[in-house]
């Protein structure tokens, strides 16, 4: 239906006017009797056309379309007049009108000639409003892509996407919004265009109540674009329909965007005209705001990949650092034997620098008359997954040897193929010269080689965590913790203020003390022997101050009698180079 405004003094002819286009074409007609008031209604409701008389009082119509071409250039105006001279046709054509109609005549075709000229004026200035549309938001489209190749920030992009809109998709208005989890409002932090103080009068909820009933609170609630094509009959909008037709708004258009991610929102947009977000418009707009979502979970993800990352690298010092600690010579091989990394203890008993070993054939440094057994040892951990210890001789570099028990268990990747082992390789040179020593380490062997089991598992995760990405690195805390608690030895970790924030069970049987007793405290508070806790916070103080590793031995008389302990205390840094926290690894020295 057309909307026409038509401005005549006489009152008769305007009641026949609109009744003959109401009742014989698609027309809504509203009247006045003077381009005053004419121009007052335009300023609160709009039309698709105006018709007006050229003779009437205080304004004449040339002069109404003057002063109406100043604030609606584009909107189709008709002369329609009994006076027919030449200089006013052409002051009239010259000062903008689309059409001049001449009154009298039979009333039917006059009546039928108007309601054509105002059909064909209105249908044309649509179709090439339309296409001046639709290119501006082509071209919206592809600056909203432009500025997103481009983003800093969420901020800026927001700003940006705002003033493309207002300054080539041609809007009256545009925001953007995110959620306070408190209030349960939508509050701006983006904005461009005719404003006036709009965001600051009026708020939007996202409950579903008066304040949440508009566009705005709707989509961001329901999670999908939502628009009201005529703000001044949408009763949706009444708490804002005041302020927003006093500053032209017509209709409006809100589209959430980024969804289930921490930059969630919504985008606003008013435009000056009823009726203007069609479906082909819609397209358009929702295909911009799936672009903007698209960037937004991308940060995010960058955000969470560094966050990994981060944590990768924390993680790797963790398991390095008990990896290099453990009292237990440690080798990881491939299927092949091959040798990919091995801890501290290989390098310091065996002689080898880490290097020479990487890529070297385990069974090398087994002696000639251990290697066959030992290599069915490695086929039987390959093949099974596990091998309890065997006894073997190793050679160290200077051409010597050592007993050690070995055993170990198969490592997996994701897919679950297998591309490796973890050897556990105990010294038991000194059990076997030592025949006293031997009967007791037979009577706790098989003790020793359960717990051993029990720990090999945790290590071998250990390794191939060090190779996962990072959904297993979230659980290297665990593993941390798990692995410590399965060690023979006492395990702790000092923060800089002296106090315990991890210590395994094995310290209640050195001290008597429960491991819960040293959560956030000193060693002092505590309750340990006063020459174990100032032994402690000499050594870990000392590396704290210094970053380097240290290693000493105590002796005090514990719950259980007197107790000879040989301790490491290495340093754990921060990202930026600190001593974060000391881990101390205390082993008890048997005769």
């Amino acid at each position: 239906m057309i909307s026409v405004l038509y401005v005549d003094d006489e009152t008769a002819l305007l009641e026949i006017t609109k009744l003959f286009l109401e009742r014989f074409g698609d027309f809504s007609v509203d009247t006045a009797e003077s381009a005053r008031e004419a121009l007052g209604k335009l300023k609160t409701r709009e039309y698709d056309a105006v018709v007006s008389d050229y003779q009437m009082p205080e304004m004449d119509g040339i002069a109404f379309l003057k002063e109406l071409r100043k604030q609606y250039p584009a909107l189709p105006f008709i002369i329609f007049t009994g006076r027919g001279r030449e200089e006013i046709v052409i002051e009239a054509f010259e000062s903008g009108a689309d059409f001049y109609l001449q009154k009298g005549g039979a009333p039917k075709p006059q009546f039928a000639e108007l309601a054509r000229k105002i059909t064909t004026i209105v249908g044309g200035r649509k179709s090439a409003a339309r296409v001046v549309v639709l290119n501006r938001l082509y071209s919206v489209l592809s600056a909203t892509n432009r500025a997103i190749i481009h983003r800093r920030n969420v901020k800026e992009l927001m700003d940006e996407i705002c003033r493309i809109a207002i300054d080539i998709g041609g809007f009256r208005m545009v925001w953007a919004g995110r959620l306070n989890p408190e209030t349960r409002i939508i509050e701006p932090f983006s904005e461009c265009g005719f404003i006036e103080g709009y965001l600051d009068r009026n708020t939007v909820s996202v409950e579903n109540s008066d304040g949440g009933s508009g566009p705005t609170g709707t989509a961001y609630r329901e999670g999908r674009y939502t628009i009201s094509n005529d703000l001044a009959t949408d009763p949706r909008m009444a708490p804002w329909k005041e302020d927003a037709l006093e500053r032209g708004y017509r209709s409006i258009a809100s589209f959430p965007y980024a969804m289930g991610t921490k930059y969630s929102g919504t985008l606003t947009l008013y435009a000056a005209e009823p009726g203007f977000f069609d479906d082909q418009i819609l397209r358009l707009l929702d295909e911009m705001t799936g672009d903007i979502t698209f960037a937004l979970k991308s940060l995010e993800d960058e955000e969470q990949r560094e966050i990994a990352e981060e944590d990768l690298r924390r993680n790797e010092e963790k398991y390095r650092n008990i990896f290099d600690i453990a009292p237990n010579l440690i080798v990881s091989v491939d299927r092949a034997g091959i040798v990919l990394d091995c801890n501290r203890q290989v390098t310091e008993v065996l002689g080898y620098d880490r290097k020479e070993l990487t890529g070297r054939q385990v069974l090398a440094i087994i002696h000639p008359e251990h290697r066959e057994k030992a290599a069915a040892s490695l086929d039987e951990i390959l093949g099974t997954g596990s091998s309890a210890g065997r006894i073997f001789r190793m050679i160290r570099k200077d051409g010597s040897t050592i007993d050690v028990s070995i055993s170990g268990s198969g490592q997996k990747d994701r897919s679950g193929a297998d591309f490796g082992a973890v050897l556990i390789i105990a010294d038991i040179t000194r059990h076997l010269r030592m025949e006293e020593d031997l009967i007791r380490r037979n009577e706790n062997l098989g003790t020793a080689y359960q717990e051993l089991a029990a720990t090999e598992e945790e290590i071998r995760q250990g390794f191939e965590k060090l190779r996962k990405d990072k959904d297993a690195l979230e659980e290297s805390g665990e593993l941390f913790v798990t692995l410590a608690e399965n060690l023979p030895d006492i395990v702790a970790r000092f923060d800089r203020s002296l106090r315990c924030i991890f210590v395994n069970n094995r310290i209640e049987e050195g001290t008597g003390i429960p491991p819960a007793s040293f959560s956030g405290r000193t060693s002092r508070e505590a309750g340990m022997p006063e020459i174990l806790s100032a032994f402690w916070d000499e050594h870990v103080g000392t590396v704290l101050a210094g970053r380097n590793a240290a290693a000493a031995e105590v002796s005090f008389s514990g719950a259980r009698g007197p107790k000879q302990y040989a301790c490491r205390f290495i340093p754990e840094l921060s990202s930026a180079g600190k001593v974060r926290t000391v881990l101390v690894i205390c082993r008890e020295m048997r005769s």
